[in-house]
């Protein structure tokens, strides 16, 4: 495979991921607004889409390190050891239950 084909692959793969990401987004707006149509607005409301904006957050975060991880567990010549990129997110994961598990009453 060329350079400019490789390239052209990578752009390809990359809009797809826009794109999946985009439609992920929209498919959260409508269960947003369905859920609205049919609670209303209250606190109970506010704190789901609090909860809601996390999972959001970090799905589109985990569709990300697909795309950036990927060459970094198969390159031949500088490739990732798989166990230090799952120390890697199981960092990650805990870092953010630490900072978001103690506000899930409140909230």
């Amino acid at each position: 495979m060329t350079e400019k084909a490789t390239h052209r692959k990578h752009a390809r793969a990359g809009m797809l991921m826009a794109v999946a990401t985009f439609a992920m987004a929209t498919a959260a707006a409508i269960q947003a607004a369905l859920y609205l149509h049919s609670n209303g607005t209250d606190a109970l409301t506010d704190g789901f889409f609090v909860a809601f904006s996390l999972y959001t957050v970090f799905g589109v975060f985990s569709q990300s390190i697909r795309v950036t991880s990927a060459p970094l567990l198969v390159h031949p010549t500088r490739a990732l050891p798989l166990r230090e990129f799952g120390a890697t997110l199981v960092f990650i994961a805990l870092v953010v239950a630490v900072l978001t598990i103690p506000f899930a009453h409140p909230l």
